[in-house]
């Protein structure tokens, strides 16, 4: 986060811890609520991770993590709810009778990096969750949590309803299996909509991603996995803002760093082959690990395994075909990097859940505070002035970022569209970035030519607003002018 970035989310911060205290001033706080929401501000975000049983989460969770952590196979491997935060003290297996267990990591048999183990120390039964702190940077500012499939098996599933009913992860990341929208899913995905409406008007706390997007048929399974991750915001549009497409597996290598010269050398033996022989080796992952085109000495069958662990039998098509003949592994790292759509995933969780971290605090506070006011016991007199604080700060320029949350679950979902992809660009490029200058496509240092790019997107915007046919791109625009105006008056501030 830039200078200008943290000087506004401390400014927030300052202003809620403000408005809590005059809560507690006006309403008292004998249970220690109002105290306790305080204490939030301070915390990372928490992303839930949810989706179906085997849809790909843990692999994500991985992903996201940039380390290969969480356990992955074919079935459910999350069987616990796991919390991944930041820290260096002990792992712990928390029970449900309050009781602590020390929790090891043990050493990959492939790999030999550290990763959870399969067998807990303790029953499952009596597990409420596994707390797991990592010093991994990315979890400085995300809690990420790994939660169980949501179908299969009833107690399983049960621990996600529950954790996602407690209102402990502030954000959610559902994962999609595939095509078909089961029951379950769709029950989750409103439930948690409905639980945070109070907070949101629009679906700022939620996003969707398809992980297995390299396994649907045909030559090209992304456009394939990318027309269902569209048909899915669209179904749910009211609840996520967006879906993406994912390659699961090539996520987690590229992202964990788990990709290497070996590797490189082992698709560059599969590229030497004729292209007919090549093509019938790789039709599945089976056929490839049992195919007697490249012999044992040339590729081992171990090596092919990792390939299929590493890559999926997609990743392995696509880089071994005879354009990446002689790519570097540096060249092919980065092409799987985007290819595999994690970079994209990792933007929009920046741009709707990091950056905006503060923001999600402060809306999750503000609901809880109005709650408290309006309960029965409270006068209209004190009532009436802690919500009067409420809504001056929701109006603030410090809690603008919601309405361009607004705008981006608009323009990421399909609900909203604006003129052409310049236009789309120059919007995402104002509302997703941090740093002013990046936001408004400025290129120079120099004071002057800053503060007119600022005055000129104030002017762009609201002509842009006023010749809107469309209601939501109206709306967007005016969004627009307001962030824009903001900037140009930190700018003259700042002088």
């Amino acid at each position: 986060m830039d200078d200008a970035g943290a000087a506004v989310t401390g400014a927030l911060r300052s202003d809620v811890s403000k408005l809590i205290a005059d809560a507690v001033r006006l309403l008292g706080d004998p249970d220690g609520e109002l105290a306790s929401l305080e204490a939030t501000l301070e915390e990372p975000l928490t992303l839930a991770v949810a989706g179906h049983t085997s849809a790909g989460k843990s692999t994500l969770v991985n992903a996201l993590i940039g380390h290969r952590v969480a356990p992955t196979a074919a079935t459910e491997c999350t069987r616990v709810v796991t919390w991944y935060r930041f820290g260096q003290q002990q792992r712990e297996v928390i029970c449900r009778d309050g009781s602590r267990r020390p929790l090891w990591l043990v050493a990959d048999p492939q790999s030999s990096e550290p990763r959870l183990p399969d067998d807990l120390p303790v029953p499952e039964a009596t597990i409420e969750r596994l707390d797991v702190p990592l010093s991994f940077e990315r979890l400085r500012q995300l809690t990420v949590i790994d939660t169980p499939g949501l179908s299969g098996d009833e107690g399983l599933a049960r621990q996600t309803e529950t954790l996602l009913a407690s209102g402990a992860a502030d954000v959610l990341l559902f994962v999609f299996g595939g095509a078909e929208i089961r029951e379950t899913e769709s029950a989750v995905i409103n439930d948690f909509r409905r639980r945070t409406r109070s907070r949101y008007t629009f679906p700022a706390n939620a996003i969707g991603a398809l992980s297995r997007a390299d396994t649907y048929p045909g030559p090209d399974p992304l456009t394939t996995a990318t027309a269902v991750a569209d048909g899915h915001a669209a179904r749910f549009r009211r609840q996520l803002a967006g879906v993406l497409p994912v390659m699961g597996r090539l996520a987690e290598t590229t992202e964990s760093a788990a990709f290497n010269q070996t590797h490189t050398d082992a698709l560059h033996t599969i590229a030497a082959l004729r292209q007919d022989q090549r093509l019938r080796m790789l039709r599945t992952a089976s056929r490839f690990q049992e195919s007697a085109v490249l012999t044992q000495a040339q590729l081992p069958r171990a090596r092919r395994t990792e390939l299929v662990e590493r890559l999926a039998i997609q990743g392995i098509r696509e880089f071994s075909a005879p354009g990446y003949a002689s790519s570097s592994t540096p060249a092919l790292y980065s092409a799987m990097r985007r290819t595999s759509g994690m970079a994209v995933l990792l933007r929009r969780i920046n741009s709707l859940f990091v950056n905006a971290g503060a923001v999600h605090k402060a809306t999750r506070i503000l609901a809880e505070v109005e709650r408290l006011a309006r309960r029965p016991e409270v006068t209209k007199h004190v009532r009436d002035e802690v919500l009067d604080g409420i809504e001056v700060l929701r109006s603030s320029d410090a809690l603008h970022t919601l309405n361009e949350l607004r705008a981006l679950a608009a323009l990421y979902s399909g609900a909203c569209t604006v003129g052409d992809d310049s236009t789309r660009g120059a919007l995402l490029r104002l509302f997703e970035e941090v740093d002013p200058a990046s936001r408004l496509g400025c290129a120079t240092d120099d004071p002057a030519q800053f503060a007119s790019a600022a005055a000129t997107a104030v002017n762009v915007w609201q002509a842009y607003a006023n010749t809107a046919v469309d209601s939501g791109a109206r709306e967007i625009a005016r969004t627009a002018v307001r962030s824009a105006s903001i900037i140009r008056r930190s700018l003259e501030h700042s002088r």
